[in-house]
């Protein structure tokens, strides 16, 4: 992922939130090592409120129990618009806290106890550029793909609800209709890995469905940021 050429170049900020008592967490070094800023508070929902004057590219909700980071993240996704789009990662120090992360709140899950990979983990959801969209704005009018991208925004919204778990997967259940429109719509305003996702699943890669979901994700982030 250090490679895409559709990744931002500004190093973007990761905002951790403990959800238990203080430890030692391998978190905030390993994410400074892969070029985040890192920002730490309290629960609190003043402490948090405050986090999120200035733009938070990632939340990282560290816990050990998985329906107290579900709900935490619940109450993110509440928030004015800007801020609900925002990737929501849970960590866990032990494996058996792991959500399902098909029904889960979360958007994935990392674990504390190992630093490599929890580094190349959070590497993925470095968020994607506005760059290429704002050069399709700069030819086409900032108007018109405005109101394609909020069109867009919409329907990745609604399509990623609709998203099944893995374990229930069946002929029928992907609209690979949509999928493709999708993939098309990603790819003309330059959301390019969304587009490759969406259109492997409208392919009948039920395998990209981790994909689909962490594109969409970082695509609705970048969207609410705006052009």
């Amino acid at each position: 992922m250090d490679s895409d050429k559709n990744l931002t170049d500004v190093a973007p900020t990761a905002l951790v939130i403990p959800l238990v008592e203080a430890r030692e967490s391998h978190v905030q070094n390993a994410l400074a090592n892969k070029g985040w800023q890192i920002r730490t508070t309290s629960p609190h929902k003043a402490d948090i409120g405050a986090c999120f004057t200035k733009p938070i590219s990632l939340v990282i909700l560290e816990s050990d129990e998985r329906e107290q980071a579900e709900a935490f993240a619940s109450s993110i996704r509440a928030r004015p618009e800007a801020d609900a789009a925002v990737p929501l990662l849970g960590l866990f120090h032990t494996r058996s806290a792991q959500p399902d992360p098909n029904s889960s709140k979360l958007d994935a899950v990392l674990y504390g106890d190992d630093p490599v990979a929890l580094a190349q983990a959070a590497s993925s959801w470095w968020p994607v550029s506005l760059t290429p969209t704002r050069r399709i704005a700069t030819m086409l009018g900032a108007g018109p793909i405005a109101g394609m991208i909020e069109r867009l925004g919409l329907r990745l919204e609604a399509a990623l609800t609709k998203l099944p778990a893995a374990s229930v997967l069946a002929d029928g259940v992907i609209d690979k209709g949509e999928a493709h429109r999708l993939a098309g719509l990603c790819g003309t305003l330059g959301f390019a890995q969304a587009h490759a996702a969406w259109l492997d699943l409208s392919l009948g890669d039920e395998s990209a469905l981790d994909e689909v979901r962490r594109t969409t994700r970082l695509t609705l982030a970048a969207i609410a940021r705006g052009l």
